[in-house]
């Protein structure tokens, strides 16, 4: 004999649990289930298109600074190149991801998508802040490596929403960032050529052969 809404509702707080609770647990279980679903937005292109970018960033900072053979390249134009790649990086990434989400029938904006933003937005803001502070005390050789660093702290983070690869990529920049400091800070633009492009890159192609494009 089936019981009725009133009796099933009764037992329900009898054992502890409202129906409001009820909604929340399961709301809580839903969530854990997609988590793997949501993992797979990640795209191997956004990867791909940030390391060309890169890269052409690094062939730009190399043209101006040969058009001041001997002498210090303007730290503006420098400045301008990279927060070009930055922002283009960054937009085609949201872009990308957004397309695939509706692919996979997705909704982007999630309580994950914001969740994620606000865990990795102190990395970029640090970042951003030493940028400021090392070109204003002339130390520029340390700005490559402390990018490296915030950036991997940054995708380290994002890889604790998402797939491992992510967060593979964030422990590479880190390690990068460290050897970057003592070894190659008299070669900033072939150290971010060999991270920021190649590590995307190659990040790009595993993921897009793992996850998809």
């Amino acid at each position: 004999m089936s019981q009725s809404p009133e009796k099933l509702d009764a037992g329900r707080e009898e054992n502890g649990m409202n129906p409001t609770q009820a909604a929340e647990h399961l709301r809580v279980i839903r969530e854990l289930m997609e988590r793997p679903i949501r993992s797979t937005t990640r795209s191997g292109l956004s990867g791909i298109v940030a390391g060309l970018l890169a890269l052409a960033g690094c062939a730009a900072t190399r043209a101006i600074a040969s058009e001041f053979d001997g002498h210090a390249a303007p730290p503006l134009a420098v400045g301008l190149v990279w927060l070009g790649v930055f922002v283009l990086a960054v937009g085609l990434d949201l872009l990308i991801s957004w397309r695939r989400t509706r692919e996979l029938g997705r909704s982007f904006w999630t309580r994950t998508t914001r969740q994620t933003g606000l865990a990795i937005a102190p990395a970029f803001i640090l970042g951003g802040i030493s940028t400021w502070i090392f070109a204003g005390y002339g130390l520029w050789y340390l700005i490559p490596g402390a990018w490296m660093l915030y950036y991997g702290l940054a995708a380290w983070t994002i890889g604790m929403f998402s797939i491992a690869e992510v967060k593979v990529l964030g422990a590479a920049f880190i390690v990068a960032g460290v050897i970057c400091h003592f070894h190659f800070a008299a070669q900033p633009v072939a150290a971010l050529a060999a991270t920021f492009g190649g590590f995307h890159l190659l990040y790009g192609v595993v993921v897009w052969k793992r996850h998809g494009g």
